[in-house]
């Protein structure tokens, strides 16, 4: 079953809330700097930065996540938790974090491409 083109209520929950919350997207903004120069490498012979594909993981998306919305997001509160300490028995848990890692990696790469050709 999907929910509003996701694969669960969680997975577009926590999408949403991260988009529509003025600072929560401006920290995944910085996310994805610290993301685009990670992959940088400097050349050995002239000290050229090399640009390497940047890559959003799984786990950059769920700790991110998770530092902001430790508990589920707010729509997530009223929900039923069967074991606090068990985050897979959370509406947390159910989140489909390879979704959205793609969803950024989409957005990332489309910021990547608009930045590449302004800077010519």
């Amino acid at each position: 079953m999907t929910y509003e083109g996701w694969t669960n209520y969680e997975t577009w929950n926590v999408a949403l809330w991260i988009d529509n919350e003025y600072a929560i997207y401006l920290s995944k903004i910085e996310l994805f700097k610290v993301i685009s120069n990670r992959n940088d490498r400097n050349d050995i012979e002239t000290f050229e930065v090399i640009k390497l594909k940047s890559v959003v993981r799984e786990d950059d998306v769920k700790s991110f996540a998770l530092r902001w919305f430790p508990k589920g997001t707010p729509d997530m509160h009223n929900c039923p938790r069967i074991n606090e300490r068990n985050l897979n028995q959370t509406p947390m848990g159910k989140v489909n974090w390879k979704e959205i890692a793609e969803h950024w990696q989409a957005q990332l790469n489309e910021r990547e491409t608009y930045q590449g050709s302004h800077h010519e």
